[in-house]
């Protein structure tokens, strides 16, 4: 009987930087582990922009703080950490997804602002050769397996997301978009745990100080090795402390 070889190879993923409103800690310490963990896979897993401008509720109300909020720091923020990491894949998140949705607005400085962040987007990821994955919510389109395992920005925001996530795709899922760190099995016969890998943003987001959700909020990535038929998965919470595991 021959022998089976696995080639294992490294992993590791971000999610939730949103531009300008990265915290410096958590952007220091997840570029640190990237070159020093070398993966072969570097993901991040979405919203690595904030537009907090163009959120409805800003643009509608001309008293709303977040009308304020310089669209362009923001992007150049947003650039500046996809140039460090260099993603091999980026997800849309659910805040490039508004972008796109907003390029076909009947307010035409508005589809205008829209259509050159993502055009600045896309250009600086084509440099990398990134693979660029839409957002489609919970729908294939929106995930790329690594050895079985599903990788996605994330659709769902109720305190069970780890737990429906997995059940809803199936196998072992890794995604972030609710800011919290969790992980949890899936009530299936198939062998699903999802991993909720938390955020890199500010804890402290101005329109998010109001819901008590924020309050479990942290700062964690993820890694792991997969190989053809296998992955591992790995969350590192990176707040308080801000200690790497390497």
């Amino acid at each position: 009987m021959a022998n089976i070889t696995r080639a294992w190879k490294k992993w590791a993923a971000v999610s939730c930087s949103h531009g300008s409103h990265i915290d410096p800690r958590a952007r220091d310490a997840a570029l640190k582990f990237f070159a020093t963990y070398k993966p072969h896979e570097r993901l991040h897993l979405g919203d690595a922009i904030d537009l907090a401008c163009l959120r409805a509720g800003a643009r509608r109300d001309p008293d709303e703080p977040d009308r304020a909020q310089s669209l362009m720091d923001d992007l150049l923020s947003g650039l500046s950490f996809l140039h460090e990491l260099r993603p091999t894949k980026f997800f849309y998140g659910n805040h490039e997804a508004r972008a796109v949705a907003l390029m076909h607005s009947g307010n035409q400085i508005v589809a205008y602002a829209a259509g050159q962040v993502m055009q600045r987007i896309n250009d600086e990821l084509t440099k990398y050769k990134t693979e660029i994955i839409p957002y489609k919510g919970m729908l294939r389109d929106s995930v790329r397996h690594l050895g079985g395992t599903a990788f996605l920005h994330g659709a769902l925001f109720n305190a069970s997301a780890a737990r429906d996530t997995c059940e809803t795709i199936g196998v072992h899922s890794v995604f972030g978009h609710t800011h919290r760190v969790a992980v949890e099995s899936g009530r299936v016969h198939a062998d699903a745990i999802g991993y909720n890998i938390g955020c890199l943003a500010r804890l402290d987001m101005e329109y998010a100080v109001g819901r008590r959700q924020t309050l479990a909020w942290r700062h964690a990535l993820a890694y792991g090795e997969f190989c053809q038929t296998a992955c591992t998965v790995n969350i590192a919470v990176l707040s308080p402390h801000y200690r790497l595991p390497l």
